[in-house]
């Protein structure tokens, strides 16, 4: 018995015309799907994709270096001069340490010294007038002396003349031209010539010997004044060694500020508190360009390089609201320390609007360390996978 033809029953044409709507109706779906099929093919097999390195930490720094400011000697605090976050100057005070012994003291030594200078200007005065009356001493004494001598020699002259007279009248008495008398009279004007001329020289001896004592009494008392102005000025000389020094001491309980820039920190002393030597006080932080430090894990080594492009998030402007900071890797450390690999960023000239990058900030790093394809990063992925071990069963 033969079946009957397909054809002849009554729906089967009805069966068909549905099967051409379906196609008709699927063919552009068909091709859409195709197409954004191709299109991600080629994307997956061309495409380009960055690859970012993550930072385990990162936080923004000043270029400069933080210099610390300790307390140069133990003791209490009598002055805190500084405020967290203003502006200092090179030599600005911050804190003043206990110092009122030293200020004491200083003020006694500023006295004597004060006293020892008005002595040495006493000494200087004295040793002036003692050595113009030395000089005029001498000047007078030479001329005494000039004219005493000059009288000496006039009696000497007498002296010859009566010797001289004496002799005519003797020779005139032996000849008995002369009587006894005027020849004893010309002897006695002989003796008191001798008289008159040894008298001179007795007090031209006396004057040399007075003079001599006067000018050897001023000597002694210039030397006297000089030897007292050496001691005194040896004793000032000293005194003001020990008042710089006393100054200094006073100088070192001032802390300053050893460079012009901002109070980045300080520590929570007040008036009163007694500190000790060495103890970290405040920091200061220059004036300079602001850099971002970022620590990244140990594989990122040999990944980044100087050149790359860095974006910085910031915790304290949410990047959905202020966007990223731009930045370009610096410097990378050469090897990891503490399980950590370092690495220093400089930020873009112009930060995004409102941002304004301070140091100590805290932030995510990430940095671009290559562009791959989709296709590479997922055969890289899986590659990752399946190097892992594979934990035993049981």
């Amino acid at each position: 018995m033969s079946l009957p033809d397909p054809k002849s029953f009554p729906f089967s044409r009805s069966t068909s015309l549905i099967a051409g709507d379906d196609l008709r109706r699927w063919l552009p779906r068909l091709g859409i799907v195709t197409f954004f099929l191709l299109a991600w093919g080629g994307w997956f097999a061309c495409g380009e994709i960055r690859v970012y390195e993550v930072a385990t930490e990162a936080r923004l720094e000043s270029a400069a270096e933080v210099h610390p400011v300790d307390a140069p000697l133990g003791g209490r605090i009598v002055a805190v001069h500084a405020r967290l976050g203003e502006a200092v100057a090179a030599g600005d005070p911050l804190f003043d340490l206990e110092a009122e012994d030293a200020e004491f003291e200083l003020t006694e030594a500023k006295t004597r010294l004060e006293a020892l200078e008005r002595q040495l200007a006493s000494i200087a005065e004295e040793s002036d007038l003692v050595a113009r009356l030395l000089d005029l001493e001498r000047a007078a004494g030479q001329e005494r002396l000039r004219a005493a001598g000059l009288q000496q020699e006039v009696e000497t002259i007498v002296g010859r003349v009566a010797e001289s007279e004496h002799q005519r009248a003797r020779r005139l008495h032996e000849e008995g031209l002369l009587s006894d008398l005027d020849r004893q009279r010309y002897r006695g004007e002989v003796e008191k010539s001798r008289a008159r001329s040894e008298a001179e020289s007795a007090d031209l001896e006396a004057l040399q010997t007075s003079i001599r004592g006067q000018q050897t009494e001023l000597e002694a008392r210039a030397a006297h004044l000089e030897h007292e102005r050496v001691t005194v000025q040896g004793e000032a000389a000293e005194l003001a060694a020990h008042l710089e020094h006393l100054q200094h001491e006073i100088a070192e309980r001032r802390v300053v500020a050893p460079v012009a820039g901002r109070v980045a920190r300080l520590a929570e002393v007040q008036v009163g508190a007694v500190v000790a030597t060495g103890e970290r006080l405040a920091d200061v932080l220059p004036d300079g360009a602001i850099r971002a430090v970022a620590w990244f894990p140990p594989s990122a080594l040999g990944r980044l390089a100087p050149g790359q492009s860095a974006w910085l998030r910031l915790d304290a402007y949410p990047w959905t609201d202020f966007g990223a900071v731009e930045a370009t890797v610096e410097r990378v450390a050469d090897e990891p320390n503490d399980g950590r690999l370092r690495a220093e960023l400089a930020l873009a000239p112009s930060p995004p609007r409102g941002v304004s990058p301070r140091h100590g900030l805290t932030a995510t790093a990430e940095v671009a360390v290559e562009t791959v394809t989709p296709a590479r990063w997922v055969l890289r992925a899986a590659g990752g996978t399946l190097d892992r071990p594979v934990p035993s069963g049981g």
